[in-house]
């Protein structure tokens, strides 16, 4: 009798974890956007006196933090999830953090003059996080599904 559940069948299929193209760019992609989003940020709040949007305005304290800190931990998480053994935590937590990064990158382009420049750079993370999601949800189920309580292959 095989007594391996769902998630052990899982953990141990070498597919289900970032070894594919979409997991492999979006962990490059992770590693490079953290330091270089945060020393941008660090850097155009340095030289506009430590105020979010300078001193002709454009954003507020809260809206800095948030354009500055939402897209540093999305880019730990894509870094951290294309290594990882995927589960429905790594699903949900990547669907509340790319929403809320999609938010913070909404907001940087509705707020600052040439935000709309960086954009189309910035929305390659979402868009390789569901490729990789899309992926591993496949592999995932097809994993589960084949083991059974019995250890016979399911049915055709």
């Amino acid at each position: 009798m095989n007594t391996d559940t769902d998630e052990n069948a899982v953990q141990r299929n070498p597919e289900t974890n970032g070894s594919g193209l979409a997991g492999k760019l979006l962990g490059a992609f992770g590693l490079m956007g953290l330091p270089t989003w945060s020393l941008l940020s660090a850097f155009v709040w340095l030289f506009r006196g430590f105020k979010a949007g300078g001193q002709q305005g454009g954003l507020n304290a809260v809206e800095g933090w948030i354009c500055a800190l939402i897209p540093a931990l999305t880019f730990a998480y894509y870094f951290l999830v294309s290594a990882a053994v995927w589960n429905s935590r790594w699903y949900v937590s990547g669907l509340i953090l790319n929403g809320l990064y999609l938010f913070a990158v909404t907001t940087l382009v509705f707020s600052t003059d040439g935000g709309f420049l960086v954009a189309p750079v910035m929305l390659v993370g979402p868009v390789l996080w569901f490729l990789h999601a899309l992926r591993m949800q496949r592999q995932s189920a097809s994993a589960a599904g084949s083991v059974s309580d019995t250890g016979a292959p399911p049915p055709p």
